[in-house]
């Protein structure tokens, strides 16, 4: 039923971005950032104000007028990805759009907003939905995974998981997903050196070398969770070329994962946090679409407390970046296949296997001429 509604859901909000003389005639970025489930108005004027501080928009423009109703779905893509690339630039700062390579959002200094800009930031994206918790729809989840980060993080993360299982939510197993990302000084800010020294000889390593797999265990067993009768299962990934795993390569661990447990596993929860949870969701999806995964889930986190407003715009950055490919997706419909725009290639191509790889069922292989 849920499956049926979230469909329905789809259709009418599809139906919202096509408009004009007749079915598919106008495109329109303003609605069709209804699919990124900004619908409201008041969404709509929270964006264009975080726009309009980072300098997209100029003061007295509006999205509509940046971007206007566009006559065909080739336009309405080079739009929307324009959007993504400007607040890539703008919101975030942490990629090169000519490099795999991208800052940790700890290491990204971003611009020193006003006091009263920082509270229009944290006010937008609230009307976003990116500060409030999100609770689970259904309470019975077969699997809960714990999603990796740095050390506060991931004590919030086994704190909201223990928060869950408090109000009532069901589950015979936890999932850590975590990897071989080297332990950074952000880490150990918020650890002792007792703390740090007894992870090091737990896991009979250096502190130079313990990584996020070594943090996550720890604090797992540190909680409450660890008294409780779950099955347990720790995927470490490793880090392979990369200076770290990333979430997509998690992932990737996770679906080795899932083909020698499933069909056990028939329904996770994701925990992150806030202002991530969006993020984390629209890569998930992405995912277990791409791998045709009979899997039902959802991702959850608890409340952003305090958060620098740099952050706020990273990840609402991310989110918009990683939603695309799928908003665009189902905008195409059952449209021919339009030529790939070297902008796509630009933000996908070295950053993401599985958000470019979506892109094959929007454009066709062979680029447009210049």
């Amino acid at each position: 039923m849920m499956l049926i509604m979230k469909k329905l859901k789809q259709c009418v909000l599809l139906g919202l971005c096509f408009i004009g003389n007749g079915y598919g005639q106008e495109f329109s970025v303003k609605q069709a950032l209804s699919l990124y489930g900004f619908q409201s108005e008041a969404q709509i004027k929270a964006l264009e104000s975080l726009l309009k501080i980072t300098f997209i928009l100029q003061p007295q423009q509006t999205l509509e007028q940046k971007f206007p109703v566009r006559k065909s779905f080739k336009e309405l893509v080079q739009d929307l990805l324009e959007l993504v690339s400007s607040t890539q630039d703008h919101f975030s700062g942490r990629f090169s759009k000519n490099s795999s390579q991208a800052k940790e959002r700890w290491e990204v200094q971003g611009v020193c907003y006003t006091p009263e800009q920082q509270k229009e930031i944290t006010k937008a994206i609230e009307i976003l939905g990116l500060v409030k918790k999100v609770f689970p729809v259904k309470k019975r989840i077969n699997s809960i995974c714990i999603l990796g980060a740095t050390a506060n993080t991931i004590k919030k993360r086994i704190s909201y998981t223990q928060e869950l299982l408090r109000q009532g939510c069901s589950a015979k197993r936890i999932i850590l997903l975590t990897g071989q990302r080297p332990v950074s000084d952000l880490d150990t800010k918020n650890i002792s050196k007792e703390e740090l020294q007894e992870i090091s000889n737990s896991n009979k390593t250096d502190c130079a070398f313990l990584t996020e797999t070594d943090l996550m265990r720890h604090f797992y067993e540190k909680s409450d969770l660890s008294k409780k009768a779950f099955l347990l299962h720790f995927i470490d990934t490793p880090k392979g070329n990369l200076p770290r795993p990333t979430t997509e390569t998690t992932l990737k661990a996770l679906e080795d994962f899932l083909k020698k447990q499933n069909p056990k596993i028939q329904r996770i929860c994701f925990v992150s946090n806030q202002p991530y949870v969006s993020y984390q969701s629209a890569l998930i999806t992405s995912f277990f679409r791409q791998n045709n995964y009979n899997i039902s889930y959802e991702v959850v986190g608890s409340q952003s407390e305090n958060e620098d407003p740099v952050k706020f715009l990273e990840a609402l950055a991310s989110y918009l970046w990683a939603k695309a490919p799928e908003v665009l997706r189902t905008l195409k419909g059952n449209k021919p296949n339009i030529p790939l725009p070297d902008l796509f290639s630009e933000l996908y191509q070295k950053r993401s296997a599985l958000l470019y790889s979506a892109g094959q069922e929007i454009f066709s292989l062979k680029k447009q001429c210049p």
